[in-house]
């Protein structure tokens, strides 16, 4: 499952530990490695420490560890009846919601046919098959996302419940319990999969509320999100209002993993990030799945990401505020590194709101790298003002663009952007300058499709 480095450059290939016990909190045996010391991630004071004691008191058949009750209490102002109400809740929910099992995520973890290397979308802990886990230099278990769980809201929560269940098996006993290195990888590996990173929907935001009312150790979790271009980094503004303040000020988004060698020791780093670690995910699928004794999807019959997903994340986006704090200021100030070409075009209506008209209107069209599309109100491309509206070419099952007969209301030459949900019509002066756009846009139209 993996391949360590350890002390004079000697690589040791691990096989795996098959307990006989069969249940989904099953833990290998430990295996001895070289020791190394960590440090508590939270320092508590004489009269917190008290407080710990009073909730363990409360919860007298818990027995939790000092880290475990810390965060518990930090994520109630340490008061301690509230704590224990919060905790007690949580305990009820997980009682309902019933045993997460690698049954459930397997589907995730698999590529949906047999020529795809990697799955859509999914998320696991990295854990080595013998009793231990990759580490962070804090000590935290590293789960990695790649690209975005998708699925329904269930589908959704039991994935990342099955990777904190994991992740809280190696937790240090200094340490609170699921605060971990959060590992996201926002482009595909595989050129053939799509791009399931999208803007927060209202099912992934629950999954905010999941982390803040169920795990508060997360509040000592740190997001590494790899692949962001810079202009799509704006957005992340909008997602503020749904996450608790320590998650978002715990996340790092950066254009590639070069900062993660400074949180992350290299042979705990897989190779895909510049590491020395080897990890296949469909030989940790079947190891789950024997140590749990139960049967999980054959190897290239996984999900599939669904493109309404992506269309659902956009209408999250826009309706959101507009995408604000993107400008075109702030993305031609980015010059070529993210924008593919822009200009002034006209745009008709869609007349289909109630205060929607068919009406022709001067517009600042940008097309930026990564798939995604700008309209902006002002023409004027030094402008603060905030986008109009995002458009998305990832997912789309069908996003072309084609030359359309001129209306007799627009401009003379006339183009039509097309993704599944809707249908955008431009306008330009010439012929030449609007096959240019359809040209410009099919492209990216193709790349996103991956053709």
């Amino acid at each position: 499952l993996f391949s360590w480095q350890f002390g004079q450059g000697v690589n040791t290939r691990l096989g795996f530990f098959h307990c006989s016990r069969r249940n989904t909190n099953t833990r290998p045996h430990i295996i001895t490695r070289p020791m190394v010391v960590h440090s508590p991630l939270l320092e508590l004071t004489a009269e917190q420490r008290a407080a710990c004691s009073e909730l363990n008191a409360l919860l007298a058949h818990a027995e939790l560890r000092e880290a475990e009750a810390a965060p518990w209490l930090q994520a109630t102002s340490w008061n301690v009846a509230k704590a224990a109400q919060k905790w007690s809740a949580a305990e009820k929910w997980r009682r309902d919601m019933g045993a997460v099992g690698i049954a459930d995520v397997a589907p995730f973890m698999r590529a949906p046919t047999a020529e795809r290397s990697s799955p859509d979308g999914c998320v696991f802990c990295l854990e080595d098959g013998r009793g231990d886990t990759a580490r962070d230099n804090l000590g935290r278990p590293i789960i990695v996302s790649i690209g975005m769980t998708h699925g329904n809201v269930n589908e959704l929560r039991k994935q990342l419940v099955y990777a904190y269940q994991r992740a809280a098996e190696y937790a240090l006993p200094h340490h609170p319990t699921c605060a971990c290195l959060f590992v996201v990888e926002v482009v595909p590996r595989d050129p053939q999969a799509p791009l399931t990173f999208r803007f927060p929907d209202r099912d992934i935001r629950k999954l905010f509320d999941l982390q803040a009312c169920y795990y508060p150790g997360t509040l000592f979790q740190t997001t590494y999100m790899s692949g962001i271009p810079r202009f799509v980094m704006y957005t992340f503004k909008l997602v503020r209002p749904f996450m608790s303040r320590a998650t978002y000020d715990r996340m790092i988004l950066a254009p590639d993993f070069a900062r993660l060698k400074q949180l992350v020791p290299s042979a705990a780093m897989l190779r895909e990030w510049g590491g020395e670690l080897d990890f296949d995910l469909d030989e940790y699928v079947d190891w789950r799945a024997k140590e749990e004794g139960v049967d999980v999807c054959a190897r290239g019959l996984g999900r599939s990401f669904r493109a309404e997903q992506s269309a659902s994340a956009m209408d999250a986006i826009n309706d959101a505020g507009g995408a604000s704090a993107i400008t075109p200021q702030s993305l031609l100030n980015d010059g070529s590194k993210s924008v593919l070409r822009h200009g002034e075009v006209s745009k008709r209506g869609s007349g289909s709101g109630i205060f929607s008209t068919r009406r022709w209107k001067s517009k600042l069209l940008i097309q930026a790298k990564a798939g995604l599309v700008y309209y902006f109100d002002s023409t004027d491309t030094s402008s603060g003002e905030d986008v109009s509206r995002m458009i998305s070419l990832c997912h789309q099952e069908s996003a072309l663009a084609e030359r359309r007969p001129a209306d007799g209301r627009g401009p003379a030459a006339q183009f039509a952007l097309v993704t599944d949900a809707r249908e955008f019509l431009f306008g330009v002066a010439t012929d030449a300058e609007a096959d240019e756009w359809v040209a410009s846009l099919n492209d990216a139209c193709k790349r996103q499709a991956g053709i």
